[in-house]
């Protein structure tokens, strides 16, 4: 038990490291890839201004800004050579010449309307084709802003402007239908990538180093509790026993007083019956409380074998009916053929536990039965054995809790047959160990129905 939440305390700690670290990788690189983007987006406007300034034609208001916030950003890092506090084109060329390295990769493409480059203006010629889609988008819509990868394999970031001159200007570009300006990102495209590779193999560091520190302080963490409870199964295992031989005398001495008092003496009698009847009752209790501390301490060893559950159906069958004669049930016991994975002492042992509740709170007239059924999953087969009843039910509130360890539903359902609290709890406990599961619906005055899955192979 402890072992488990010991590794699930590691792997919350490894978990909540390796999301910060992803968090923060993540929010790095799409941060950085977004910077990378307005920053050259930035500049293939800025190229673009000058490529119409070159030309004496007037710069587009959209172009006009992006010049702006280029020489803005550019200009607060060099402000301190300036002469006056206030810019000047001179300002600005200086600007241009510092920064030239950051447009240098640049290149322009300008393109008629069949998307042909009309003239090559770059200084060292271009050896790809121009992107006709971005092309034809931005004669569409006026301009476009994409990344690709040019025919030369080369990635690029193109922004690609539809050109409009007025009537009465005149110019080299007359034959141009739209400047496509780039700039290779193979070098952003590295940066990138490199930051992925390290985010990834920082937080595969990180989570070996979390893991075995977390094992390690969630192993200290929870020694004193691990202590604790293994002196509480010591103590309940110790007076169990104690308890047992004192249980033992207290019975027989009952017994042996009632059968040598007079029979006429009622009240007697009746003192007597009630010692014997608590007397079973602390002794069952006490099984219970055995049972659970073994398997809490893993101490029970089960005998998993492949189980035929039809002569377990009709073992149970026999001697149960006995006992819905008395209480004017209809018990009813499905053939099957069907074989299990089990310890079949045990999954005895649970089928009672879950067929003497059913009997317990189900009135005269009623009805409970027991069948199982196959079922398929995608991690293998699997038997379904369901025991049914029209008793009393449970509340909602309560089904969350019925197989806590001495819960007892409201007095709603208490009857002459007093329980531990403990039955449901150690067929859970039981059921699992043997690989299993168990889960119990109910609804109020209409009956209960419990689900035991075992597997098959």
């Amino acid at each position: 038990m402890f072992s488990a939440l010991r590794l699930r305390l590691t792997l919350l700690y490894v978990i909540a490291a390796s999301l910060l670290i992803v968090f923060i990788g993540l929010g790095s690189y799409f941060g950085l890839r977004w910077y990378f983007v307005a920053v050259t987006d930035e500049a293939l406007k800025h190229k673009l201004a000058h490529e119409y300034e070159a030309q004496g034609l007037a710069v587009p208001p959209e172009l006009e800004q992006a010049d702006k916030s280029w020489y803005e950003r550019k200009g607060k890092l060099i402000q301190p050579v300036y002469s006056d506090s206030e810019r000047t084109r001179q300002d600005e060329n200086n600007a241009e010449e510092y920064y030239a390295a950051d447009i240098a990769g640049i290149f322009v493409l300008p393109l008629n309307e069949q998307g042909k480059l009309v003239f090559d203006p770059n200084v060292i010629p271009v050896v790809f084709l121009p992107d006709l889609d971005a092309g034809y988008s931005a004669l569409r819509q006026g301009s476009d802003s994409r990344t690709v990868t040019l025919s030369n394999g080369m990635r690029a970031r193109l922004f690609s402007y539809k050109l409009q001159l007025a009537q009465n200007e005149q110019s080299a570009l007359s034959a141009v239908a739209v400047l496509q300006v780039g700039k290779n990102i193979q070098s952003q495209d590295e940066i990138l990538q490199f930051l992925l590779v390290a985010t990834l193999g920082l937080g595969a560091a990180t989570a070996l180093s979390v893991g075995s520190v977390s094992w390690y302080l969630a192993g200290k963490s929870i020694l004193p509790a691990e202590q604790a409870w293994a002196k509480q199964q010591i103590f309940i295992a110790n007076a169990s026993h104690e308890l047992r031989a004192p249980l033992a005398l207290i019975r027989a001495s009952a017994e042996v007083v009632k059968s040598e008092t007079d029979t006429q003496n009622e009240f007697a009698h009746m003192a007597l019956q009630d010692v014997l009847h608590e007397a079973d009752h602390m002794t069952r209790m006490i099984e219970d409380l055995l049972t659970l501390s073994r398997l809490d301490a893993d101490k029970i060893k089960l005998s998993l074998a492949a189980t035929a559950l039809l002569p377990i159906f009709q073992d149970i069958g026999r001697k149960m009916n006995r006992l819905a004669h008395e209480k004017q049930l209809v018990f009813e016991v499905a053939d099957t053929s069907l074989v299990v994975i089990a310890d079949p002492q045990r999954l005895q042992e649970v089928l009672t536990i879950v067929l003497d509740n059913a009997f317990k709170h189900t009135p005269a007239a009623g009805k409970v039965t027991l069948s199982a059924k196959p079922l398929r999953s995608i991690g293998g087969g699997q038997v379904q054995i369901e025991v049914t009843d029209t008793g009393c039910g449970i509340a909602a509130e309560h089904l969350p809790h019925v197989f806590e360890r001495f819960y007892r539903v409201d007095s709603s359902r208490v009857t002459t047959n007093k329980g531990t609290g403990l039955g449901l709890a150690i067929a859970k406990s039981l059921v699992e160990a043997m690989a299993g599961s168990i889960i119990l619906r109910s609804e109020l005055n209409k009956g209960t129905h419990v689900r035991i899955t075992l597997p098959i192979n």
